[in-house]
């Protein structure tokens, strides 16, 4: 397993996928067969508007094998007070603060996915780090 990390029992809906998981560190990292249209379906799905309230998701880097966001519970707390009238109505948003990559590999014939996240205010400190294990693959 990568430096640091403990490998998870079970990756839940990724047959054939390993997570590592540093609790302490809140860095996560799963490797695993890449999942077709992943990045795209991904990309879609964060920044959907949904009644959580606005997406809140800067995109920081996407193309065909990579995707790199921030989930910012930040931003869309202010933004999620909707008024009907004289009634005012708080939706709870997204909850996480995260930053997250999305890589996809291809050696020839064969490809694999990584996916690593960490807590958005740890990002200074852990993206070095996160980094490496990505360019490891």
């Amino acid at each position: 397993p990568p430096e640091g990390l403990t490998k998870v029992p079970k990756v839940r809906n990724w047959p054939g996928a390993t997570e590592y998981l540093n609790e302490a560190r809140r860095v996560s990292f799963v490797l695993g067969p890449e999942q077709k249209n992943y990045i795209h379906d991904k990309a879609v799905q964060v920044t959907e508007w949904n009644f959580g309230g606005p997406p809140g998701i800067h995109i920081q880097k996407m193309t065909n094998n990579e995707l790199e966001y921030h989930s910012d519970k930040q931003h869309v707390a202010a933004s999620n007070i909707f008024h009907f009238g004289s009634l005012a109505l708080a939706m709870p948003g997204r909850t996480d603060d995260v930053y997250v990559w999305v890589r996809t590999y291809k050696n020839g014939d064969k490809t694999a996915m990584a996916i690593a996240q960490c807590e958005f205010a740890d990002l200074q400190k852990e993206k070095g780090n996160i980094e490496a294990m990505l360019a490891s693959v």
